[in-house]
């Protein structure tokens, strides 16, 4: 498990990686990661992959979605969004009871 500092240490190094490269090769290596993540569910999903190789790109994906919202300087707006989105979704299940 990943302390705090930890934490902290692993999103100014996202940054220094997302600085280096650009918004825009990062948006295109962002939808490289997310289609390997992408093949990776359908190969689980068959018995085809492993749920390893899906944790696996999950991290890569992960990685390159928190650059985007560091170089869209968007991280606060992003997880304003999440809150709302998860909000909605339990009123939809409270109204499947």
């Amino acid at each position: 498990k990943m302390t705090d500092t930890e934490r902290l240490m692993l999103k100014v190094d996202e940054g220094k990686i997302a600085s280096h490269y650009g918004k825009e090769a990062q948006l295109r290596k962002t939808q490289e990661e997310l289609m390997e993540l992408y093949d990776a569910i359908g190969g689980y999903l068959s018995g085809a992959d492993t749920e390893e190789h899906v944790k696996e790109e999950a991290a890569d994906a992960e990685v390159m979605i928190d650059q985007i919202k560091l170089l869209l300087h968007c991280w606060d707006e992003v997880n304003d969004i999440k809150r709302y989105k998860v909000s909605r979704q339990f009123k939809r299940l409270e109204a499947e009871k």
